[in-house]
């Protein structure tokens, strides 16, 4: 429980420290690690065998994220929604002394974000789960990225259970899909940096859902009685890739789509529903041979895939578009991608999170360079 909220919680730290130019490569690089960790379990299971030791060694390095109260600032943008002012001038001049640039001459009590009210800068406004419904756009946005974190994960545990029951050693299998990830993730920095989330989501959905269904209905043997099941295989594997692909997109998609005053609950919540299908994907397997129709796991998790894949066409493309602060500017977010125009609204530079009305005229706005 904890370590998903230290996951959530520094993945939208993250995503708020960066413009868009970087925010894709940032947001991206997170996945290789995952893989990492998926071969380090792998070597730890093997040397150690005790499932107590294994627990053990896996949770006593996260003692060490207790040193990012101190190694890492907190989120510029939380603090200015916030009106906590002394705290973001402290993470102002700590930043601008890491990157070696001026202190901005500014005032952050001048700063004017949209749809935040300046009468009591210090009065937080509270909100709940039920903000990321109240909305219509945001309505739209939460139910589609519930959906695909749904789907990801019960498509990626579903096609990793199934390889889990291929012969040979449990540890070196385990290693294995470890190493066939690492790839997946890297390519993805790429891919999801160029060519945005919603069309390289479509595609990973897509060839996902068709390696689960051909692993199961590609022939196992040709006319002849010779074994040819290595093509279910070759299908399972590319499933597998594809699916795990997905994720880098869609924690992309859970910091963006949202505002700030919601996006860390917003990423947590689409993380449980992630959880969710991480849990209906042994049930399906269970279900599958339960019934004595194996091949039916594979094509309902197939199915969840090409769903997804229709869904992720009603988002807007995010990639060249600045974080959302407030529920009115992720309400402004079209289907295109782009923003609905709004001269109040904050644009980003090179040098940070943005240039933000400070009541001036457009030539006297200054920059808030981070």
């Amino acid at each position: 429980m904890f370590i998903q909220g230290i996951q959530a919680n520094s993945y939208v730290l993250f995503s708020e420290m960066f413009i868009p130019k970087y925010r894709s490569y940032v947001g991206t690089m997170y996945e290789p690690f995952w893989a990492l960790g998926v071969i380090w379990l792998a070597l730890i299971a093997w040397l150690i065998k005790s499932w107590r030791w294994i627990q053990l060694a896996l949770v006593l390095p996260t003692i060490l994220t207790l040193s990012y109260i101190w190694l890492l600032p907190e989120s510029l943008r939380w603090l200015l929604i916030n009106g906590r002012y002394e705290q973001a001038r402290t993470v102002i001049k700590r930043i601008t002394k890491f990157n070696k640039i001026p202190v901005p001459d500014f005032e952050p009590e001048n700063v004017i974000i949209p749809g935040i009210s300046t009468e009591n800068p210090g009065k937080r406004t509270f909100y709940t789960p039920f903000d990321l419904i109240r909305t219509p756009r945001i309505r739209k946005h939460a139910f589609i990225a519930f959906y695909i974190w749904f789907a990801t994960s019960c498509v990626y545990y579903g096609l990793s259970l199934a390889t889990s029951g291929w012969k040979g050693d449990k540890y070196l299998v385990f290693f294995t899909g470890g190493i066939g990830e690492l790839p997946a993730y890297l390519l993805a920095i790429y891919i999801l940096s160029r060519f945005g989330r919603k069309y390289p989501l479509f595609v990973y959905y897509l060839i996902a859902g068709a390696g689960c269904i051909l692993s199961v209905l590609l022939p196992e043997t040709d006319k002849s009685g010779k074994d040819i099941s290595i093509g279910r295989t070759v299908a399972g594997l590319i499933g597998r890739f594809a699916a795990a692909s997905t994720f880098s997109g869609t924690f992309l998609y859970g910091a963006e789509l949202f505002p700030t005053v919601v996006r860390a609950m917003a990423w947590g919540t689409c993380a449980f529903f992630g959880r969710v299908g991480g849990i209906v994907a042994p049930q399906i397997n269970y279900a599958g041979k339960a019934s004595g129709y194996t091949k039916m796991p594979s094509i309902v998790l197939g199915s969840v895939s090409f769903l997804a894949a229709v869904l992720v066409l009603l988002l807007p493309e995010t990639r060249s578009l600045r974080l959302p602060d407030t529920i009115e500017e992720a309400e402004q977010i079209d289907i295109s991608g782009g923003a609905i125009n709004n001269t109040a609204a904050a644009t980003e530079n090179e040098m940070g999170i943005g240039i933000y009305n400070l009541g001036l005229s457009p030539e006297e706005n200054l920059s808030i360079k981070l």
